[in-house]
Formats: C-alpha cells, sequence, structure tokens
C-alpha cells in the first residue's frame, strides 16, 4: 500500500515514541522476569523427578522471556529510528510545501498532483514556475518512497515480534542523499543544495577535513584578507587625497592666471589710451 502524503501528515512521532518507551519497558520487564524465574530453583536443595520437571520448566520460561525480550527491544529500536524517520518526512513535507506556495503551485495530499493556482502568467514566469513544479514531483515522489520504506520496515518489526515474519530485523533503508554539486559548481548552487538538506540528511555528511582543521587555516586567511584590505584601502586614500589636492592647486592656478591676465590688459590699455591722449594734446597745441 502506498502512502499519500496526508497519511505522512498524519502521523504522529511522539505516538512512535511512546510505542518505543514501551516497548523498552516490556523487555525489560520480560528480561527481567525471566532472570527471576530461571534463578528462582537455583537454590532449592532437594532432588528427583519433580525437581529435574521444576528446573526444565524453569528453563523453558526464562528463554521463552527471554526471547520476548528480544523481540521488544527490536521493537523498541524500529520504533525509535522510526520517531527519527518521520520527524524528517514531516520536515521534509512542510519544504515541499513552501516551495510550492511559494511558486503558486496546489499540492493535492491525496495523489500527490501538482497543479498551478494562477491561469494567467507570462511565458518567463510559466517557464520558471514549470522548473519548480518538476522539482517538487520529484520531491514528493521521493517521500512517498521514503515513507514507505519507514512503514514498511516498522511493521516488519512488529509482525517479527509477534511471529507473523522470519528472518532478521530489518536494518532500515539506508539513506538517500541527493546528489551534491560537481567541483564547478558555483558557492551559491552550493548552498541552495545545501538549504535543501533535512537536518537529518546533513548530519550524514562528512566534513573533510574537520571544522577544526578548516578553521584554523581559514581563520589566519582571513585576518591577512582584512589586513591587506585595510592597507589598499589606505593607500587608496592616500592616492585619492593627492588627486583631490592636484585638482585644487591646479584650479587656483588657473584663476590666479585668469586674474594677472585681466590686470595686464587693464594696465596696458591705460597706458595706450594715456599715450592717445598726449599725442592728441601735443597736435592741438601745434595748431594754436
Amino acid at each position: 500500500m502506498t502512502l499519500s502524503l496526508a497519511d505522512i501528515e498524519a502521523w504522529d512521532e511522539a505516538a512512535i515514541e511512546q510505542v518505543f518507551s514501551a516497548a523498552t519497558l516490556r523487555a525489560e520487564g520480560a528480561e527481567t522476569t525471566g532472570n527471576t524465574v530461571g534463578d528462582l530453583l537455583t537454590f532449592v536443595n532437594w532432588h528427583g523427578e519433580t525437581a529435574e520437571a521444576a528446573r526444565e520448566s524453569a528453563n523453558r520460561i526464562k528463554v521463552t522471556l527471554t526471547d520476548h525480550a528480544e523481540e521488544c527491544k527490536r521493537v523498541a529500536a524500529a520504533a525509535q529510528k522510526a520517531s527519527a524517520e518521520v520527524a524528517d518526512l514531516k520536515y521534509r513535507l512542510s519544504a515541499i510545501k513552501a516551495e510550492a506556495r511559494a511558486a503558486q503551485l496546489s499540492v493535492n495530499e491525496q495523489t500527490g498532483a501538482v497543479t498551478s493556482k494562477v491561469t494567467v502568467m507570462t511565458v518567463e514566469m510559466k517557464k520558471q514556475q514549470d522548473l519548480v513544479k518538476a522539482d517538487v514531483e520529484s520531491r514528493i515522489r521521493q517521500l512517498v518512497a521514503d515513507a514507505d520504506g519507514v512503514d514498511r520496515d516498522l511493521a516488519t518489526a512488529i509482525k517479527t515480534a509477534d511471529g507473523a515474519a522470519t528472518g532478521p530485523a530489518p536494518s532500515g533503508p539506508k539513506p538517500n542523499l541527493p546528489k551534491p554539486p560537481d567541483n564547478s559548481a558555483k558557492p551559491t548552487d552550493v548552498k541552495k543544495w545545501w538549504d535543501r538538506l533535512t537536518p537529518q540528511q546533513q548530519t550524514d555528511y562528512l566534513y573533510e577535513p574537520s571544522k577544526q582543521e578548516l578553521l584554523s587555516r581559514l581563520v589566519p586567511l582571513y585576518v591577512q584578507n582584512q589586513i591587506f584590505r585595510s592597507t589598499l584601502e589606505s593607500i587608496a586614500s592616500f592616492f585619492g587625497a593627492q588627486m583631490m589636492a592636484m585638482e585644487n592647486a591646479t584650479k587656483s592656478a588657473g584663476d590666479m592666471i585668469k586674474r594677472y591676465t585681466l590686470q595686464y590688459n587693464r594696465a596696458r590699455q591705460a597706458a595706450i589710451t594715456k599715450e592717445l591722449a598726449e599725442i592728441v594734446g601735443g597736435a592741438e597745441a601745434l595748431k594754436g
């Protein structure tokens, strides 16, 4: 039976945690009772067929209770694992719904169908929405497949404990991690891919080198870069100030040249006017 998004939304990880707690307590109780029954006739000092029959019966009870305790432990382990996986699945479902809402898409929780809420849009908007729709549909298919695996493993563990199934307890599905970007990807693409991972998936990745080693290398480089940047800014400010001073000096020199040129032309014009006046006055004197 394939689960739907509504089934995933209805899952309650707290209830599964209660199953884990109850199975753990039952396993501990069965194990304690088995040990008590097994040791009950250890100190009995009477013999005979009755004593042997009692010891055999006690041993069978102890084995039965021990087996029951192991089955309860397997159920508890499966429930604990399922609780973490259910929380992870619901987190992924909420992220898918948020992305669909942002792209004006509607998700049918029963069928998983993705449809557009907008009927009129530009070609570019339609193209972008189609890309988001394809991504959302792919993530929904993967989510449902993972949910079926979690449901199947938990059911198998319970059936095994009840004797309805044989074989070893399920080990659970291997983590399905999205393919990381290649080495040529942009940092923004890597960050987008990382942010789309769930917290559970992020813990499945190993840092190479370790965070401590990475910081021990990056921090000195960061400090050196900040010092180099400050030095460059200081040099740039110095040259900027020089350029400003040269520009102001050039402007002041131009203003001074204009002023002195004007004064020179006025003085020359006054001298010419005076000479002309003297010449005219002398000519008038000769006539008289």
